[in-house]
């Protein structure tokens, strides 16, 4: 089925409204990912507590436009393309393809920025995590042998019962 010029200028509008839309997405989470870090990094647990709904509101927005866009992509190339986007650029005319272009590769460089943030966080995390059962292997010895999971990482029990008396 052949797609006239009006149609793909109206889906090429489509289009640019939601990678804009995804662009600005992108900016608000990855700032709110910026002060979640900066919340661990100061141990602001409230402002974490706080920001972490806000956090998932945006991810599922977020979500809800990528899927958009993935369903706009498999309505103009079929639906056994798989949705991919420079395949799609070749179906809009010469004057459009580079706009599109340009806003995709903003945005794709947007989205690294939130991986990277997000990985920086998970990184932070993991090391703080490690640590902390370090600190209570150290402290609370389990009377228990040690239990291995399905890919040979230790499974570390969950202390039983601890009171610290914090009466100094």
């Amino acid at each position: 089925m052949q797609r006239d010029d009006k149609d793909l200028h109206e889906e090429a509008a489509e289009m640019t409204r939601i990678i804009t839309a995804q662009c600005g997405l992108l900016d608000i989470i990855t700032g709110t990912q910026q002060k979640l870090r900066r919340s661990v990094l100061a141990k602001d647990w409230e402002s974490l507590a706080a920001d972490l709904p806000a956090l998932e509101t945006l991810s599922g927005q977020f979500a809800a436009l990528e899927a958009e866009r993935d369903a706009l992509c498999r309505a103009i190339l079929g639906q056994g393309s798989g949705g991919d986007f420079y395949l799609l650029l070749d179906r809009f005319p010469g004057e459009v393809r580079g706009d599109l272009l340009d806003l995709y590769t903003r945005f794709k460089r947007k989205l690294l920025e939130s991986r990277r943030e997000s990985r920086g966080l998970r990184t932070y995390l993991k090391i703080m995590l490690g640590f902390l059962q370090g600190v209570f292997d150290s402290a609370i010895p389990n009377r228990r042998n040690k239990v291995y999971s399905h890919t040979g990482a230790i499974v570390h029990a969950a202390p039983e019962s601890l009171v610290l008396n914090t009466l100094l």
